[in-house]
């Protein structure tokens, strides 16, 4: 039941910072499946307030890092993209498999997955370092 009652609090505190940061009314409905950029016109600027909201109303830390780190899985580095960070075949079949839904293209550069990330990704981004943040403070 607590991890219910977290997961609820966390989806409303990243709705509520979604709607903040792009000036929505409050009560504005975002439709889950809508992407970030595309559909909600929300670009990187945009995202790091995004961040540091959630980071402040959850007190945990989110880093860019952490969304290379959360697309990348168990790849390393080198397997995951090359030298000009553009993903490697290797990356873009870990990325799909991260985001089924997304249209990704080996040689697409790392910067461009924001493009093709959904809110309910977002959210499950944000869900999954929350989980992290819980079992590093039990730790």
């Amino acid at each position: 039941m607590e991890l219910r009652i977290g997961a609820e609090l966390i989806e409303s505190t990243v709705f509520a910072s979604i709607r903040k940061t792009l000036s929505m009314k409050e009560g504005t409905v975002i439709d889950p499946n809508g992407l970030l950029e595309r559909d909600l016109g929300m670009d990187s600027i945009d995202m790091l307030d995004v961040l540091h909201s959630i980071e402040k109303s959850l007190k945990i830390s989110i880093e860019l890092l952490d969304f290379a780190a959360y697309f990348r899985g168990s790849l390393s580095e080198e397997a995951f993209r090359d030298e000009n960070g553009l993903l490697t075949e290797e990356g873009r079949m870990q990325v799909q498999a991260v985001l089924p839904h997304a249209a990704v293209e080996a040689g697409m550069h790392i910067r461009h997955l924001f493009k093709v990330l959904r809110v309910t990704d977002f959210l499950t981004f944000v869900l999954v370092k929350a989980e992290q943040h819980v079992h590093s403070a039990i730790s």
